[in-house]
């Protein structure tokens, strides 16, 4: 392969698309995920080959779903550990307007921008790699829908709900969705409201409501 092929891509952290050089080829992809449902349905995105990358899978994407039936369009999303982005492109898929993608690891950063561009949606998405939690704050906007499903065994649950409620990002009735492991004890926080459950053997999934006190 000439060098010019070879030679790497850089990717601003702030931008939702890759340089020039990006390839249209997804390097480092490994296998493929199906959107469920909506003007994407069928459609498949690549998954990066990354060490600990855990996808949602068809069934638990389609209870969750399920769950946010009329809760969806037009909302802005909050992907806060998106891996491959799957929950963000299934919401934007059934009409949500945008989202925004935290993703700290690289290779599946990329990955998620080259999917945007399959799709068509980049547009309608801010890609940011770096640590959700340090950043978080500086956000302009209020998120209608929130989802965190971060790397087990790093306790990121708790102060992800903390920081969402400190930074004052949650919209009037804001939803979130967390997916953590079966012995995770997430704290009680004021003026969230605990309405679906799943439990599985190896990790639990809960749609919380927030009620913000006026």
């Amino acid at each position: 392969m000439p060098l010019s092929q070879r030679k790497s891509k850089r990717y601003n952290k702030f931008n939702s698309k890759p340089d020039s050089g990006h390839s249209k080829k997804s390097a480092n992809a490994s296998s493929k995920i199906r959107i469920i449902s909506g003007s994407f349905k069928g459609r498949k995105i690549a998954v990066a080959n990354a060490d600990g990358l855990r996808p949602t899978t068809d069934r638990i994407r389609e209870t969750l779903f399920n769950w946010l039936i009329g809760s969806i369009a037009e909302k802005r999303i909050l992907d806060m550990y998106a891996g491959t982005g799957a929950l963000g492109f299934e919401a934007l898929s059934r009409g949500a307007s945008h989202c925004t993608f935290f993703e700290i690891n690289k290779m599946p950063f990329r990955q998620l921008i080259e999917n945007a561009d399959l799709l068509s949606v980049s547009n309608k998405c801010n890609f940011k790699n770096m640590d959700v939690l340090t950043i978080l704050n500086e956000s302009e906007h209020q998120f209608d829908l929130i989802f965190i499903d971060p790397p087990f065994g790093k306790n990121l649950v708790n102060p992800s709900i903390s920081e969402l409620i400190k930074a004052d990002l949650l919209a009037s009735n804001a939803l979130i969705y967390v997916e953590c492991e079966n012995n995770y004890a997430i704290d009680d926080f004021e003026n969230l409201m605990v309405i679906k459950t799943l439990e599985t053997k190896t990790f639990t999934s809960r749609l919380y409501k927030y009620s913000k006190i006026s």
